[in-house]
C-alpha cells in the first residue's frame, strides 16, 4: 500500500526583502541671468540710496541758487602808473648812479640810462639828491607826469632846452648843426656840450679842433657866469697850437 503523506504546513512563500540603497538624484545648476539677479535684489530703496538722493537734491538746489545770484567781482587795481626818467650827465663811463635803497629804483652805469619809478613810490624816490638832479637836468622826466605835476617838480621843460638821447650820444658828430641847437639849451646842457668838446680836445680828437665851430659856440655860451665863454679853454689851446 502506498504511504499516505501526512498533512503538514504549506511552505511559506519566499518574500524578497527590498534592497535599501542610495537613490540617484539628478542636480541641475542653472546659470545666473540678469533677470535672475534682479529677482534676487531686494525690492525698495535702501537707506544709502535715500541719502544719495538727498545729497543730489541739495547740490541741485545750491547750483540753482548760485545761478540766480549776480556774481560778485572783486577788482584789484594794479599800480600801472609809472614815471620814466633818463639819467644823462657828462660823467665818467664807469660812474655808477644808484637810486633808492640798494638800488631798488634802478642803477645807471656811465653817462646815460633809463629808470622807472612806480607813481605810488614817487614820494620815497624824490629825495634831496633826486631833486637836485632834476633841477640840474641830470634826471629828465620822460613820461608819467601831467602838466601840473611837471610844474610842481620843476620838469616842465621848454622846447629845445634838453638834449635828446641821440644828440647827447652824437654831440661831437653834430658839427656845425650844434650852432642852431645850442642857444635853446638849458645852462646845464650847454655845460655838457662844452665839457664833451674840452675832453675831446685834450684827447686830440679832430672833431673838437674846428676853430670856426668852437668860436661860434663860445660866443653863444657867454653869460654872466661864463663871461669869456664856456669854450674859451679850447680856443686858448688852438691859439697856442697855431703859435708854435
Amino acid at each position: 500500500m502506498a504511504e499516505k503523506k501526512k498533512p503538514g504546513r504549506k511552505p511559506k512563500a519566499k518574500v524578497e526583502e527590498p534592497v535599501v540603497g542610495v537613490a540617484e538624484v539628478e542636480f541641475k545648476v542653472e546659470p545666473k541671468t540678469e533677470q535672475k539677479d534682479r529677482e534676487l535684489e531686494p525690492k525698495g530703496k535702501t537707506t544709502a540710496d535715500s541719502e544719495i538722493e538727498a545729497l543730489k537734491s541739495l547740490v541741485k538746489q545750491l547750483q540753482d541758487q548760485l545761478a540766480a545770484q549776480k556774481p560778485h567781482v572783486v577788482q584789484v587795481m594794479a599800480d600801472t602808473e609809472k614815471v620814466v626818467l633818463r639819467f644823462q650827465a657828462e660823467v665818467a663811463d664807469d660812474n655808477v648812479a644808484t637810486f633808492g635803497p640798494e638800488g631798488m629804483y634802478g642803477q645807471v652805469t656811465g653817462k646815460t640810462g633809463t629808470i622807472t619809478v612806480p607813481k605810488s613810490e614817487w614820494s620815497r624816490f624824490y629825495n634831496e639828491s633826486v631833486r637836485n638832479m632834476i633841477y640840474r637836468r641830470w634826471l629828465i622826466v620822460l613820461s608819467g607826469m601831467d602838466e601840473q605835476e611837471r610844474e610842481l617838480y620843476g620838469c616842465n621843460y621848454k622846447p629845445g632846452e634838453i638834449l635828446d638821447e641821440m644828440a647827447f650820444h652824437k654831440l661831437l658828430d653834430l658839427g656845425r648843426d650844434l650852432i642852431a641847437v645850442f642857444p635853446a639849451l638849458c645852462d646845464t646842457h650847454k655845460e655838457m656840450v662844452a665839457s664833451r668838446f674840452l675832453t675831446a680836445w685834450m684827447d686830440g680828437d679832430s672833431r673838437a679842433m674846428d676853430r670856426d665851430l668852437i668860436v661860434a659856440l663860445n660866443e653863444l655860451s657867454k653869460d654872466d657866469t661864463h663871461k669869456k665863454g664856456m669854450f674859451q679853454p679850447i680856443i686858448e689851446g688852438l691859439n697856442a697850437r697855431d703859435a708854435e
